[in-house]
């Protein structure tokens, strides 16, 4: 599978389709001064359309880790093909690739389990991160059954997400 800019679009796109688009999500945490820790997102679209790339930190309240900044990260990806589809771009896979195998096995394998179960482990208590997947799957299935958009999450090694760390590196040191 390889990725090429379509000038006309700005977006990154798989070479043999050219209703696809590629966003790299990544997120991050960092150390704040007094304590504690901060966690941000990057979500790259392309160099040749910088106003859809996104960068953001996590919610106050929640909880400030990694794996959720990835599904944040995610979430956003996914307002952006929102974005697109409005744009009138045709699309007919969108492809989020990511460094986080926690991502890409919840979204891929696991997130059909947890639904089984309401999103609750096996002992019947919420999953970690439960409610952001569950809002992810349905945000998913939403493009998959309305748009008939094929929708992959694909695990990348870091060199391959560099832009999407980039982002998430920016909006940790904002702070």
């Amino acid at each position: 599978m390889r990725a090429i800019d379509d000038m006309e679009s700005g977006l990154r796109r798989l070479e043999n389709d050219p209703d696809s688009v590629i966003l790299a999500v990544h997120g991050t945490t960092r150390s704040v001064p007094g304590g504690g820790v901060k966690g941000g997102y990057g979500v790259f679209v392309s160099g040749f359309a910088e106003r859809l790339n996104r960068r953001g930190l996590l919610p106050y309240l929640s909880s400030q880790t990694v794996e959720l900044a990835e599904l944040l990260a995610a979430l956003e990806a996914v307002k952006i093909v929102h974005t697109l589809i409005f744009a009138d771009q045709n699309i007919s896979h969108v492809v989020i690739k990511t460094t986080s195998e926690y991502l890409v096995n919840g979204m891929a394998d696991l997130v059909w389990i947890w639904a089984g179960r309401e999103y609750n482990n096996t002992n019947g208590n919420p999953l970690t991160n439960g409610r952001p997947f569950k809002y992810l799957h349905e945000e998913v299935s939403l493009l998959e059954k309305s748009y008939g958009i094929r929708v992959s999450f694909c695990k990348v090694e870091k060199e391959f997400n560099e832009p999407a760390a980039a982002l998430a590196q920016e909006a940790v040191k904002r702070l």
